[in-house]
């Protein structure tokens, strides 16, 4: 059951015992005695009248006694059931904010990629290669970061060497263009 429906649960059966308290604050009604006939029937409704009296007022007491228990146990339910309702919004507040950077970093990273296209149209028409991989380009660095090189003539032939080395190392994943 869930903590509201249990709630209302709990609201229902109390506003139901209150109803019971109010009706049973009023006395029941003595029998009255001209309209019997015989001694024996009169004696039979008092002592009938007397035990719905005293079952009255027990249930009454009994009432007394558990009416505020199941105020104070109605109200904590909603004091903590407020707490947590709370918490939830705060929590799905702060996955809101979370979604939204993740968005921001969604949009950033589609502007790289743009800006990445328009370099490598850029770089074609300035007659350069571009090489793309997604391993490290030194061993040393034990990274899976992407890796791109620009390769044209500008490039010193240590670099170009040592690339090269890298691109017949077997190692490349992506294409050369």
């Amino acid at each position: 059951m869930l903590k509201s429906q249990e709630i209302d649960r709990k609201e229902t059966e109390l506003a139901n015992l209150e109803k019971r308290f109010t009706e049973l604050q009023t006395p029941i009604a003595e029998p009255q005695l001209d309209s019997f006939d015989d001694v024996e029937t009169i004696l039979q409704a008092r002592r009938h009248w007397q035990q719905s009296e005293r079952d009255r007022i027990d249930e009454l007491a009994a009432i007394e006694v558990i009416l505020p228990k199941q105020r104070s146990q109605l109200a904590t339910q909603k004091q903590d059931y407020a707490d947590l309702e709370t918490k939830v919004k705060a929590g799905f507040d702060q996955l809101s904010d979370k979604a939204i950077e993740v968005n921001k970093i969604l949009n950033d990273a589609r502007e790289a990629i743009v800006k990445f296209e328009e370099m490598v149209l850029e770089q074609r028409k300035a007659g350069h290669e571009i090489v793309f991989g997604s391993d490290p380009y030194y061993s040393h660095y034990r990274s899976d970061l992407p890796i791109l090189a620009i390769t044209s003539t500008r490039i010193t032939q240590w670099g170009r060497g040592d690339f090269d080395h890298y691109q017949r190392s077997g190692k490349m994943k992506g294409v050369r263009t």
